[in-house]
């Protein structure tokens, strides 16, 4: 796999992050799977395989979102094989992915979370860290390793802010609420008393940095047991941060430099207006 492993190598030099890597490392392997037993025969592989690959995804149900992601995994594998001289052409090049409708991301309104906050009243690590997390996620709006990667040295209580490190590597600051900082003031001596060597700030019982399946796992636990039955996951948290700015009318800059989006086309996905927003807009300003 000397040609996997050198796109990977060649995408950490990029400073692409480790999620958006192992994704793209998913997808070509699958792809092998499906078309070549050896990773050597890649070079032969041609724009007609490549649309067998798609239609064996279409016929298994996989989502138009889910086949966009692997045909672009391939293009970016394929441009590399391009730059190396392993091939001449891109074979994936000339091929289009499928049409997405628009997709309006799950959001948590206030009532919402205040419901999954009071499900935690414990005052054991566990329940203390975890009612940080959540408190954490909702208020600052960072990415999930964004969260999972702050160090103790990060976080600044007495400004709320924290420095993260976000998608190629850039950091950014970010801001935090009250009850966050109420939260991180009752959990991080704790922490420290518990995990005297500990430098991550969010960590298990063994003292370590938690993974992105344990803070998948975590909010899912809170959100069922306070009874909301759509998909929580840790990016609906980012959603709803920025969902609740652009209802108190932040302006959609402001909004993407608290995202960290590089692009504010990247914001513009999570600026959709709440149904209650049009609605006290329509009772303001419709015809009577």
């Amino acid at each position: 796999m000397n040609k996997i492993q050198d796109f990977i190598k060649h995408n950490q030099i990029l400073n692409r992050s480790n999620n958006t890597i192992k994704a793209y490392v998913s997808d070509i392997r699958q792809f092998v799977d499906f078309i070549c037993d050896k990773e050597s025969e890649m070079k032969n592989i041609t724009t007609l395989h490549i649309r067998h690959y798609l239609s064996y995804l279409s016929l298994k149900d996989v989502s138009k979102k889910s086949v966009a992601r692997k045909l672009s995994s391939l293009k970016n594998f394929f441009d590399f094989l391009v730059q190396k001289g392993e091939i001449s052409v891109n074979p994936a090049y000339i091929l289009k992915s499928p049409k997405i409708g628009r997709f309006l991301p799950s959001v948590l309104s206030v009532k919402e979370f205040t419901k999954i906050r009071n499900i935690i009243f414990k005052n054991d690590f566990a329940s203390k860290r975890d009612r940080t997390i959540l408190e954490f996620l909702y208020s600052s709006g960072v990415r999930s390793e964004e969260l999972l990667s702050i160090r103790d040295r990060d976080i600044d209580l007495k400004n709320r802010e924290a420095l993260v490190t976000g998608k190629g590597s850039k950091e950014r600051v970010v801001f935090f609420s009250y009850e966050a900082q109420s939260s991180l003031l009752d959990y991080l001596p704790l922490k420290k008393t518990k995990f005297p060597e500990a430098t991550f700030s969010f960590v298990n019982r063994f003292g370590t940095k938690l993974s992105s399946r344990f803070l998948r796992k975590l909010v899912n636990k809170y959100a069922s047991l306070a009874g909301i039955e759509k998909e929580v996951t840790p990016h609906t948290f980012r959603h709803s941060f920025a969902t609740l700015l652009m209802d108190q009318g932040v302006s959609l800059k402001i909004i993407q430099e608290l995202l960290g989006h590089s692009s504010i086309s990247s914001t513009q996905i999570y600026t959709h207006i709440s149904r209650e927003e049009l609605k006290r807009s329509y009772d303001r300003y419709a015809i009577k």
